[in-house]
């Protein structure tokens, strides 16, 4: 039952259909069970009862952090409910894959049976971290926190949802509303087009490069790389599109995850832009506490130190969230380095910008800024696609060579071999133009994704013209291919 399926839109369907048939008093009974039987689907009984065990655990927990009656009690509470959330999440992602007999499953079955527990874990500890902190209070009922937790729109690659934001919302009693059933239905709509016209379009280039990358040399590797960027961004930013619309047809309205991250003109902007549930989370529950720490033992004057350690410890730990490998690690550290040098380089750079005069020049100094982080930004992602540590040092070490070559490019065979890859240049062609037209048209306040659709507030002909194409695009251009969503894999 995965988004982009035939089976979800025909689930989604049924749950919509008897969500608003049956009284208001069972309609969160309606989203509890249909969250519990995605969870069912999607993996096995076994790992159900392991939920159960963790959301139960994780409840009481949060009962006992609350009525505590010593700092010393609540912290002991926390502490232990955080490292027995983190043990659980090794336990379910990486340990019984490894040691279990599952010597008939593929590597495919084995990520099925995995699906989600990143991303209810990380909801977990951050439900025990603001009990404790009193930026929450414990819910009362059980079933609802169940809810809060695989929310079954949600439930494969979140947003990560804070627990302030989404259970008042489960309780509720909405009626129908025909507004966010509109809107709901063109997130869903963008999403597919998304995922399916250009995402997957986009996957199969990059699949073909990078599965066998000694093959390859400088141009075809970066394109290659470039094309792996904008896929990245429409696969996720597609899926989460589906999420939240599938949300706003109960009323329920989640987390925005993208903002134009490749418009950052900076690292840290880049942070604030891209995958926002997972980046706010990171810094409210590891880096600021991390700091926080730091400065506390060492002082106001080791503020610089703290600031370099917090990013360092986030983004490693950023790294190993999506998988234990020295790929996952490698890139959370250039990640890390790109922040701290971005920090420490930070008067020169405008000191530079004084003496080159580029202030009198915005547009050109955002450009040059946006170009420069796109690019860093797609270097990162070499580690981040790439099979093996050893494939990524030599797309490093081959990316600058062959580029003599390029002189051929008015050559059909040089283009076909180089940059198409043996696919020709229809698919990529139609790709690139679903691509502009989407950005052109839908012209919302962001790009990706937006509680704002602006197109819905234009006039009939114009809407409906943007409806057909959309949907003509994923009728007769999809390119499913057997692979999921990218982030299905953490």
């Amino acid at each position: 039952m995965i988004p982009n399926s035939v089976k979800y839109v025909i689930l989604l369907f049924f749950i919509f259909c008897l969500y608003y048939l049956v009284g208001k008093k069972y309609r969160k009974l309606v989203l509890l069970s249909s969250s519990l039987i995605s969870l069912l689907v999607l993996t096995n009984i076994f790992t159900l009862i392991l939920f159960a065990f963790i959301s139960g655990f994780t409840y009481y927990f949060g009962i006992f952090i609350y009525i505590s009656l010593t700092n010393r009690a609540k912290k002991i509470f926390l502490i232990v409910g955080i490292i027995a959330n983190i043990a659980f999440l090794f336990l379910l992602k990486y340990i019984l894959p490894a040691y279990m007999p599952y010597n008939n499953y593929s590597v495919i079955e084995l990520v099925v049976y995995n699906i989600g527990v990143s991303y209810y874990i990380l909801q977990c500890i951050s439900y025990l971290y603001d009990i404790r902190h009193d930026i929450f209070y414990p819910e009362k009922n059980y079933f609802t926190f169940v809810l809060y937790l695989i929310f079954f729109p949600k439930f494969i690659q979140g947003p990560i949802e804070r627990a302030s934001s989404l259970i008042p919302q489960l309780k509720l009693d909405n009626d129908f509303n025909y507004d966010n059933f509109k809107s709901g239905l063109l997130l869903i709509l963008i999403g597919l087009f998304q995922k399916a016209v250009i995402a997957d379009r986009l996957g199969l280039y990059v699949d073909t490069v990078y599965s066998n990358v000694n093959s390859y040399v400088g141009p075809s590797l970066y394109f290659a790389t470039f094309l792996f960027s904008l896929q990245l961004c429409f696969d996720f930013s597609g899926y989460t599109n589906i999420a939240l619309g599938s949300a706003k047809l109960f009323n329920i309205h989640l987390t925005p995850n993208f903002n134009k991250p490749y418009l950052s003109t900076s690292i840290s902007e880049f942070w604030k832009r891209w995958h926002i549930s997972f980046s706010s989370w990171l810094q409210d529950y590891i880096f600021q506490p991390v700091q926080l720490k730091l400065k506390i033992i060492k002082g106001g004057g080791y503020k610089n130190r703290a600031n370099v350690i917090g990013i360092f410890t986030t983004f490693v730990i950023c790294g190993l969230w999506h998988g234990i490998s020295f790929n996952f690690l490698t890139w959370g550290i250039i990640i890390s380095l790109y922040m701290c040098i971005g920090i420490f380089t930070k008067q020169y750079r405008d000191k530079l910008k004084k003496l080159l005069k580029t202030e009198n020049h915005p547009t050109f100094n955002k450009s040059l800024s946006i170009f420069f982080t796109f690019n860093l930004i797609t270097f990162s992602w070499i580690f981040f696609r790439a099979n093996s540590m050893n494939d990524s040092f030599y797309i490093i070490s081959n990316i600058l060579t062959g580029w003599n070559d390029i002189i051929n490019i008015t050559n059909i065979n040089y283009l076909e071999t180089t940059f198409f890859y043996g696919h020709g240049y229809t698919k990529l062609f139609v790709c690139f133009t679903a691509i502009i037209y989407f950005l052109i048209v839908t012209n919302t306040k962001n790009y990706f994704e937006s509680e704002d659709i602006t197109i819905l507030n234009k006039i009939g002909w114009k809407r409906w013209s943007f409806y057909y194409i959309i949907a003509m695009f994923i009728m007769l251009f999809s390119y499913f291919n057997k692979n999921q969503f990218i982030y299905f894999n953490f």
